[in-house]
């Protein structure tokens, strides 16, 4: 055994991370503990801080029992002192602000507590003291054990915090009108998580949702919808009507494969696929002529608007050889788009000043889409306006020239302003 510079025998002490080994047994080293011991007594309220946070040391509070007991008396009337036991009437301070804004009354709380049956072995449980473990909890309040410490009574209505637990009995009744004005699944939450809460609340609003028939007419995000697709009609002479599309670029490809393009007669199904490096409108007109010289001419080719079929050159091709040139619109492969009309968005005053950002994103964002779509298919966009965009007009009827009396920053302005850029932005994309 070899031994080192650091070991010592013989010794009455040794000190060791901190703490002093002799024969009295474990003490702490006076040395760090010398400046808790030597501090001057506090004097004001920051010195007491300071001095707590030097002594103090964090423990939590599931185990520090004596504390936590304490914590939890009633502090006792002294008149000497003049202590006096307020906490019920802080509960009923806040209990009365949550009610206020409840979307239901006081009494049917109450009510519905009352004859809910897990409501009331939730109430036992709470006054009388919970299991050790939640196998030992009645099946109908096993949802709740998880918040079983916050969970309180006051007045026969249960809180969580400060959200009233809603009995089973008025759940539909507050996810229906969280969801007045169809705000969508995660602003009705925000709005019910606000003054409830209830076990399976999230699942049972995004379900709620879900089968919304105006949420689903009007919201992408709540399902996926897949593109519609019309069958072709059964054409009687093969070679009349083709359909042409690109493929690539490819990569990996060899030198001059990089594109695929590819022709497919609707009647035989018969394919055509050629090779290149490029895909500008002549490289598509030499392979068509090559098509054509077996072939001869079709009445009507199928495309998408790639920019080698929409151009001026592609269409004189066609033009000469009388051939008829349609278009699959975007996410509608089988048919095409000619006009879009932008009606309107929504117009309900309680229903726009409630979320006024959706209702200036509808206006601008949603007709900024509308004018990319209508450039891509090459489509007409008709868009109806208001009189809204004259703000609070001080000349009846209006004329062209009149260019109004707004207020950006006012109630409707969300309404009025979103009106206001989609008219610009139409003048903008025609100019």
């Amino acid at each position: 055994m070899k031994l080192n510079s650091k070991c010592e025998f013989n010794v009455g002490s040794i000190e060791i991370l901190g703490h002093v080994v002799d024969h009295k047994g474990l003490s702490p080293n006076p040395d760090l503990v010398r400046a808790i011991n030597e501090a001057p007594t506090p004097t004001n309220r920051d010195q007491v801080k300071s001095f707590l946070g030097l002594v103090v040391e964090y423990k939590p509070g599931i185990e520090n029992k004596v504390a936590d007991a304490l914590s939890r008396l009633p502090v006792e009337h002294n008149p000497a002192i003049g202590v006096v036991d307020d906490d019920d009437d802080d509960i009923a301070a806040v209990c009365q602000t949550v009610l206020q804004e409840s979307s239901v009354t006081y009494t049917q709380l109450q009510s519905e507590t009352n004859r809910d049956e897990a409501c009331q072995t939730l109430k036992g449980y709470i006054q009388q003291g919970w299991p050790q473990s939640k196998s030992g909890v009645d099946d109908k309040v096993k949802p709740y054990y998880s918040v079983h410490d916050e969970l309180s009574v006051h007045d026969n209505i249960i809180f969580r915090g400060e959200k009233v637990v809603v009995p089973t009995g008025l759940t539909s009744i507050i996810v229906s009108m969280a969801h007045e004005g169809h705000q969508g699944m995660v602003r009705t939450k925000q709005r019910i998580r606000k003054l409830y809460w209830w076990p399976g609340m999230d699942n049972q609003v995004t379900t709620m949702v879900k089968h919304c028939a105006t949420c689903n007419l009007a919201d992408k995000s709540v399902s996926t919808r897949v593109a519609p697709m019309q069958p072709v009609p059964l054409q009687n002479v093969v070679g009349t009507n083709w359909d042409w599309t690109l493929v690539g670029p490819d990569e990996t490809a060899p030198l001059g494969c990089r594109f695929a393009i590819t022709l497919i007669d609707y009647k035989s199904k018969w394919p055509e696929v050629a090779f290149t490096d490029t895909v500008t409108s002549s490289t598509v007109i030499e392979f068509l002529l090559t098509v054509f010289s077996r072939e001869g001419y079709p009445k009507e080719i199928v495309t998408d608007h790639g920019v080698q079929f929409t151009s001026h050159e592609f269409k004189e091709f066609l033009r000469s050889r009388n051939i008829v040139h349609r278009m699959s619109a975007i996410y509608h492969p089988q048919g095409n788009i000619d006009q879009i009309y932008h009606l309107a968005c929504p117009a309900s005053p309680p229903h726009y000043m409630y979320n006024p950002i959706k209702t200036i994103k509808t206006s601008s964002i949603g007709t900024l889409n509308m004018l990319g779509l209508a450039r891509r298919v090459k489509a007409r966009l008709i868009l109806a306006s208001t009189s809204e965009v004259y703000g609070d007009p001080q000349e009846h009827p209006q004329n062209e020239e009149y260019w109004g009396h707004v207020n950006p920053i006012g109630p409707r302005a969300c309404y009025d302003e979103g009106k206001r850029v989609a008219e610009t932005m139409c003048h903008a994309y025609i100019a």
